[in-house]
């Protein structure tokens, strides 16, 4: 397992350059309409402030755990969607029984992370968007840490911090700053 692309972005967002570059369009004008943000008709009386979207290909075999990090961060104001990239494992099914109103699933044919990604990002409702690749574990306070950091410097457009590589077993590798 690496710990891919996480990081904190006020949206409009554009995915670009394969899977590890996010770039933000200098004006509202810039940003194309389908992904300019959460629609008038959200589900939810008042934004949240975080949608973390992890794009998922066949990825039941980390998933749960990266799920559990994810749900199990201290701050609790945020939607998780998982992208399915036309995957064949049942993530649908399986996101279903878990019971949580914060998960949500959306399913495309397959078209790679980057196109998975912006359909994350133009499903999302939250002020943030924040990333996180299937098989990435969060600290606990991967958030809270985040968005401090970011009202620390709201002009940012995206907020982004060093992450530690594992194996297979868990065990780290080594840390990359």
């Amino acid at each position: 397992m690496i710990s891919g692309l996480s990081c904190l972005c006020q949206p409009p967002v554009r995915m670009v350059m394969a899977d590890r570059s996010c770039s933000r369009p200098r004006s509202q004008d810039a940003a194309p309409a389908d992904l300019a943000g959460p629609s008038p008709q959200s589900l939810h009386s008042r934004t949240m402030r975080v949608s973390v979207v992890i794009p998922c290909y066949n990825s039941l075999r980390w998933l749960p755990e990266t799920l559990d990090s994810v749900l199990t961060q201290t701050f609790d104001d945020f939607e998780v969607i998982l992208v399915d990239d036309g995957g064949s494992d049942g993530l649908a099914a399986w996101a279903g029984e878990l019971g949580d109103d914060r998960v949500r699933v959306v399913r495309q044919d397959n078209a790679g992370v980057s196109a998975a990604r912006n359909l994350g990002i133009a499903s999302a409702e939250g002020e943030l968007v924040a990333f996180c690749d299937s098989d990435d574990l969060w600290v606990p306070t991967f958030l809270d840490l985040m968005l401090a950091a970011f009202d620390r410097m709201p002009e940012a457009g995206v907020i982004y911090g060093h992450y530690d590589v594992i194996d297979a077993e868990g065990q780290p590798t080594g840390r990359v700053e």
